[in-house]
């Protein structure tokens, strides 16, 4: 499949059909999949990927997040935004707002990161890792940016897709956790 997952109802003729037609087919592989086809006690899976393909696509995927994150930490935005789809088709949300394309969130995290010197150290932990198809999966975890002073974190849901040149982040949903505000010391407490 070489069709973004979902149109949002932004395209018309032939483009506006093969979006929806791809969308409708990671629906119909969701569905086959809550309705036990993708249990493995009951011999699913995603079709075309079961077994030792879903550990092959799942290892393929983690290799993606951790070059990210080697990237990340050795200062490479280019080499950390090499995980995403360069389209812009490459859909981003976060904080309520809706971003697309790989060069806008390049922008993006250039002046959000490394506008201020150091972009932090990130990490990804609890990552869970779904076949969907042989060519199409979706990932869910936590990431954390860890700072000398401080650090940042939240939950991201990923759908990636394989390109002839591997497997890419097509729509990234990432939410940062709010952090609880500093105890207010006593004598700062009103009476």
């Amino acid at each position: 499949m070489q069709t973004p997952i979902a149109s949002h109802g932004r395209r018309s003729g032939a483009a506006g059909a093969r979006l929806a037609s791809g969308a409708a087919a990671v629906l119909i592989l969701v569905a086959a999949c809550r309705d036990g086809a993708g249990d493995p006690a009951s011999g699913g899976g995603a079709p075309g990927v079961a077994g030792v393909g879903e550990a092959l696509v799942a290892a393929d995927i983690r290799k993606v997040l951790d070059e990210q994150a080697t990237a990340w930490n050795a200062g490479d935005l280019d080499g950390f935004l090499t995980g995403f789809w360069d389209s812009p088709e490459l859909v981003f949300t976060s904080g309520g707002q809706v971003l697309r394309g790989r060069a806008t969130l390049r922008q993006r995290y250039r002046q959000g990161y490394w506008s201020g010197g150091d972009p932090g150290k990130l990490s990804f932990a609890d990552v869970e890792i779904h076949a969907l198809a042989p060519d199409a999966a979706w990932a869910l975890g936590r990431w954390e940016l860890a700072f000398p002073a401080d650090s940042v974190g939240g939950v991201f849901s990923l759908v990636f897709r394989r390109f002839d040149d591997g497997w890419k982040v097509v729509h990234d949903h990432t939410s940062v956790v709010a952090r609880a505000p500093a105890e207010a010391a006593p004598e700062d407490t009103l009476p």
